[in-house]
Order: C-alpha cells, then sequence, then structure tokens
C-alpha cells in the first residue's frame, strides 16, 4: 500500500516499486520491479505484487528478509523490511518407513491434507474404537471429539498397554482422560509460543522464534495454537512448549491470576506407552514449514 503523506501536501508523482528477497547478510536472491502511479495527497495506491519465492537458496530452509523500495527519480524515498522464513518441502517430509502403520483417526478432516503433504503413509479410521483396535506402531488422534466413558477407558488402556499416541487439538476433553496429569484447560488462540525443552527431539531443526505467527494464506490473525494446557506440579507430564496470553495481571493475587494466563500447548506424557498432546495450529502446515516440521519432528521422535 503506497500512502501519500507528504507534509507538503503535493501529490506523489509517479513511483517505482522494488521488491527484494534477500539472505539474512543481505545478498539479493530474487527481486522484481513495478511502476506505480502518482498519488494524491493523502490518498493511496494499493498494489499486489508477484513476488516469487526462491527455490536455489543454500540450505533446506531460508532465514532471510523481504525488501520493499520506493523510488522516484533514482532515489529510495520509502522502503520496508520484514524477516522472512522460507524452506523447500525436502525439509519437512517424514521419510517415516512405509512399512511403518499408522492410523490416523480425525474427527475434523483436516490432518490428512498435513499427513499427505509431509509424505506420511498412513491408513484412516472413521472412529476412537475401531481405530485403537486396529494393530498399529502409532495412533493419530486429531480433533474435539466429544468422547462417552467407554472410548475414555479405551484410550487410556491402550497407552497403559504401551501404545504410542498424537492427539492434535483434543480440547479440554483431555482433562477426563488423563487426570492425574492435566489440571485445566484454557480456551485461548494466541499468536506466539515459546519452545521450553529445546533439547527435545522434535524441535529438530526448528530456532527458538520459530513458533510465532504460524501462516495459512489467509488475512487474519497469523494464530499458533488453540488451546493450552495445565499440569499437575506433582506429575510426570512434561510440558515442551509454553503460551501465555499478553496482559497485566492486576489483581492483588497476582500468582492466582497468572494461572489463568499461562499454559502449555504443547505436554508429553508417558505411561506404559507414550502420548503427544498438542494444541498447536498443525493444520496450517500445508502453507507453514514451521507447523510442518513440528508434525513431521513429533511423528519420527515418537517412533523412534
Amino acid at each position: 500500500c503506497i500512502v501519500n503523506d507528504k507534509v507538503d501536501g503535493q501529490v506523489l508523482g509517479a513511483t517505482e516499486l522494488k521488491w527484494e528477497i534477500t539472505y539474512e547478510d543481505n545478498r539479493v536472491i530474487s527481486s522484481g520491479t513495478y511502476n506505480m502511479p502518482e498519488v494524491e495527497h493523502y490518498d493511496r495506491e494499493w498494489l499486489k505484487p508477484e513476488i516469487v519465492l526462491p527455490t536455489d537458496f543454500n540450505g533446506d530452509r531460508l532465514n532471510g528478509k523481504l525488501k520493499l523500495f520506493l523510488t522516484q527519480n533514482n532515489t529510495v524515498i520509502a522502503q520496508n523490511e520484514y524477516n522472512l522464513l522460507i524452506a523447500k518441502k525436502e525439509w519437512v517430509s517424514t521419510n517415516v518407513s512405509e512399512s511403518k502403520e499408522i492410523v490416523l483417526i480425525d474427527s475434523g478432516d483436516e490432518t490428512a491434507k498435513v499427513l499427505d503433504f509431509i509424505g506420511l503413509k498412513y491408513s484412516t479410521e472413521k472412529n476412537i474404537k475401531s481405530g485403537l483396535n486396529t494393530k498399529a506402531e502409532l495412533y493419530i488422534i486429531s480433533g474435539k471429539a466429544a468422547y462417552n466413558k467407554k472410548q475414555i477407558a479405551l484410550i487410556q488402556s491402550k497407552i497403559e498397554k504401551g501404545a504410542k499416541v498424537i492427539m492434535l487439538n483434543p480440547g479440554e476433553q483431555i482433562t477426563h482422560i488423563f487426570p492425574e496429569y492435566i489440571s485445566s484447560y484454557l480456551d485461548k488462540k494466541l499468536e506466539t509460543a515459546h519452545i521450553d525443552i529445546p533439547e527435545s527431539k522434535i524441535f529438530d531443526g526448528i530456532e527458538h522464534m520459530d513458533l510465532r505467527y504460524f501462516n495459512n494464506n489467509k488475512a487474519e490473525k497469523p494464530l499458533v495454537y488453540t488451546g493450552l494446557i495445565q499440569v499437575n506440579e506433582d506429575s510426570e507430564a512434561e510440558p515442551l512448549v509454553s503460551g501465555c496470553e499478553h496482559r497485566y495481571a492486576r489483581i492483588k493475587d497476582r500468582r492466582k491470576e497468572m494461572i489463568t494466563m499461562k499454559g502449555f500447548p504443547i505436554v508429553s506424557i508417558e505411561n506404559g506407552g507414550k502420548v503427544i498432546l498438542s494444541e498447536m495450529m498443525l493444520n496450517k502446515g500445508v502453507t507453514d514449514p514451521i507447523a510442518a516440521k513440528l508434525l513431521s519432528n513429533m511423528i519420527i521422535d515418537i517412533l523412534e
């Protein structure tokens, strides 16, 4: 958006918009230019430029920059710069052997798209009973389905007998499934999360500042998680990622108020078997490389 906010009240004459994608050290990888018409004072001109993402950069991920320059008579009169992460598809692929038996139970119909994108081979089942009664090395349960007591008992029993399970965006149901580990659930959707256990294999290739602003190619808040899990302090649940609502704790008992603000969007539990609980928006993995890489890493880690 070119905004004419010149202090002299004059028309902004014709200009040229140049875009560049660069490495962190400012070496240019790709670029392009557009001719812009004049803009009346206190008016604006919108443009949707075709910005071509490079595919031949060094390495599997590019920590780069998007730079915009507005020039007039070969003089830069305005410029913007944004950090940009681009990754090659091979970087997010699981490379899990096709011989691995993996079952997906997806009540939201979004996870299959991401699993296909990262190259995972799996079978699908419509419900918890048929899914968990199928012999598999990994069960991926996705969505906020309402489980009855029998289904909850089946999930608990399966994990206690050694099953490996990833639960994606399960919501408040986890307080009933894992009452000895999970104390409560906060229904909060926010844009930033923080890696708490960087040595965990689920963060291989992921940097500290990566769990922010997941992209889904939509003009909306770039949310990264759908809720926060709170764990019992004396349990063996391991929080891997933390999140916190960005506001002041104003009441006198600030510790009590913080309980309503902070939690963990990824928690790992080992109880006979192993389960990873994730409230991260990994369904954005078809458009955001970090979301895809995080899901791929979870799968690789739990299978190992």
